[in-house]
């Protein structure tokens, strides 16, 4: 029988170059044997090949890899003390800045340009130029880098390999050739040609197989046991969905890892949207996956699956998000499937010990469960130290029927501040010309105000009414988790998952009104019955809300602040900001 595979990532790691020395800093014993405790079997860490190997293709690379390869063996090692395993994240061949050394050095590796806005964040530069595979000194230098990687660092449990991602490597990386509309992200315009010529007239798919099969070969002639695990994310750019063809033509020392929700559905009030993104809203798994985890397996080869389980971006900015009963099903559902293996968290949404990692280890520890509400009974009963789950189990579906009107989208999500909506104060100036770039991305800390980007594609009143009608559901199913936990022995857990209740119906709340005051006063057209009146009671009502949340900001550190950039996003006093900003408006009217 297989060892299971169920990934994590470690509290404190931040995506980018400083991996290795915050592993160091925060892969210590107690972490890591909590992480382990919850069920999981390895930890994962970004790094770049260029870094942490070395290869006589192009010698110039990796001139500090022996430093590397000593960090990694020993948090390797560390790892294994806790019965876990170290996985390196590879998205490679990784792209250069357009104007590196290294390209003007080897021109013919010089492979398509394009603006990579997460690597401003990650390496301080927009522009980037994929390393060409096309060339065949790039799948050369990739095949020997990853054989020396783990030739010298033997105990590593595998790599979780991404090959379509907001980072640029090979020249595809960033070119929607079926037209998913991902590719505008990127800078690209219809009707584009991909700007190298020598992959130009190649098929995607064959390049995502080239640099699939390339690293896995590289990988497995220093460690058999490695896991390669390829990760199907965003492949519906460069070939059709399930990539029925690719998928079968892989080796079968390759794992498939589609994502739970991407390909799906989400539909509320007779409107279906696109689901393109993790979801705790969407059950799934999607058709997408359903397909690529049957090809996979028809074509011998194991299927694990990529799930969020404490959150998404639907609500980014808490530990958790309590949609226990949808972690329920989605969990079920792939049980059905044989599917148990799982990398259950990205860069955010890593806190392992809450209530959502709870239930999911208690699913895979005892996959036995077949009734819904018996599971979460004795989830709310052990987590929370009460002898009847039931109100408890009740709160969390009533949870998950509060959330089907959430408008999810791209625009909401990523394109606004919604997650950080406590902390936004209300704009109220002409001319509104900062765009809304993502919401954790921005290059100088500073939101846009064209929130006309942030209601695409439902427009302004469908996302008024849907907050509205997810709030009004919310805060009543608050209350009832409150009175539910009111006899809970674990105070702690109880307290926390309170504080995370009410945290979203804040958030909420101070979304509705944005996006309320947003209509009325740049597009009064747009919901004709909402008159001054109306603002003034929703402002008044916001108000109240901001002051609630300041205090709770002020009890409960783990809000507010978002994982992946491993800052604060929302604090007490950008509420009170907020609150003042918001006040002198109220008075204005």
């Amino acid at each position: 029988m297989s060892t299971p595979i169920r990934l994590w990532r470690v509290p404190g790691m931040k995506f980018g170059m400083q991996e290795l020395i915050l592993g160091q800093k925060n892969m210590t014993p107690e972490v890591l044997a909590g992480i382990s405790d919850a069920g999981f079997t390895g930890v994962w860490a970004m790094v770049r090949l260029r870094d942490v190997a070395r290869t006589d293709i192009f010698p110039e690379l990796g001139a500090d890899a022996h430093t590397h390869q000593e960090i990694l063996r020993e948090l390797s090692d560390r790892c294994r003390d806790a019965g876990l395993n170290l996985y390196v994240h590879l998205n490679e061949p990784r792209g250069f800045p357009v104007d590196d050394p290294f390209l003007k050095a080897h021109p013919d590796v010089a492979g398509a340009p394009s603006p990579s806005p997460n690597d401003v964040m990650v390496y301080g530069w927009r522009e980037s130029r994929a390393m060409c595979t096309s060339t065949p000194g790039t799948l050369a230098w990739l095949e020997q880098a990853c054989t020396d990687l783990f030739t010298k660092v033997p105990d590593l449990g595998g790599t979780t390999l991404i090959t379509t991602s907001e980072h640029t490597s090979h020249c595809y990386s960033h070119f929607d050739a079926c037209g998913s509309g991902i590719g505008e992200h990127f800078g690209q315009k219809p009707g584009d040609v991909l700007d190298c010529p020598r992959c130009r007239d190649r098929e995607p798919a064959d390049i995502l197989r080239e640099v699939l099969v390339t690293v896995e070969r590289g990988i497995h002639s220093a460690s058999k046991g490695a896991h390669v695990i390829a990760w199907t994310w965003s492949w519906d750019m460069l070939t059709p969905a399930p990539q029925k063809e690719l998928i079968e033509s892989l080796p079968p020392g390759i794992i498939i890892m589609p994502d739970n929700e991407r390909g799906g559905e989400l539909e509320w009030n007779g409107r279906t949207a696109k689901v393109d993104e993790y979801s705790l809203n969407y059950i799934g798994p999607s058709p997408r996956a359903r397909a690529q985890i049957e090809i996979a397996r028809d074509s011998g080869k194991r299927a694990m699956i990529r799930i969020q389980i404490n959150h998404t971006v639907e609500s980014s900015t808490a530990p958790n998000w309590p949609i226990i009963a949808n972690i329920y099903r989605k969990l079920a559902n792939l049980r059905e499937l044989g599917v148990s293996d799982a990398m259950a968290s990205w860069c955010f949404a890593i806190t392992p010990d809450t209530l959502n990692v709870f239930a999911f280890s208690r699913f895979l520890r005892e996959p036995e469960w077949r009734d819904e509400d018996e599971f979460l009974e004795t989830v709310a009963r052990d987590y929370f130290g009460i002898e009847d789950g039931r109100a408890v189990a009740q709160t969390w579906h009533a949870f998950g029927d509060a959330i089907k009107p959430y408008p999810f989208g791209f625009g909401v999500m990523y394109f606004s501040p919604f997650n950080l909506a406590c902390a936004y104060p209300l704009p109220n100036h002409e001319p509104r010309i900062r765009p809304m770039e993502v919401f954790c991305i921005t290059e100088d800390g500073k939101q846009g105000d064209m929130l006309e980007q942030s209601v695409e594609p439902y427009g302004v009143a469908e996302v008024v009414e849907r907050l509205g009608l997810v709030y009004d559901a919310w805060t009543a199913a608050v209350a009832e988790y409150q009175n539910a936990l009111a006899v809970a022995t674990i105070s702690e857990h109880a307290e926390q998952e309170l504080n995370v209740a009410r945290y979203f119906s804040h958030i909420c709340h101070s979304g509705w009104v944005l996006f309320s005051w947003f209509a009325w006063r740049y597009h009064r057209d747009a919901i004709p019955d909402l008159d001054k009146d109306a603002v003034r009671t929703r402002l008044e009502a916001e108000l109240r809300n901001l002051d609630d949340v300041a205090v709770l900001l002020e009890r409960d550190s783990r809000l507010g602040f978002y994982e992946e950039n491993q800052e604060y996003f929302v604090t007490p006093k950008l509420v009170r900001a907020k609150r003042e900003s918001d006040a002198a408006l109220l008075e204005s009217l």
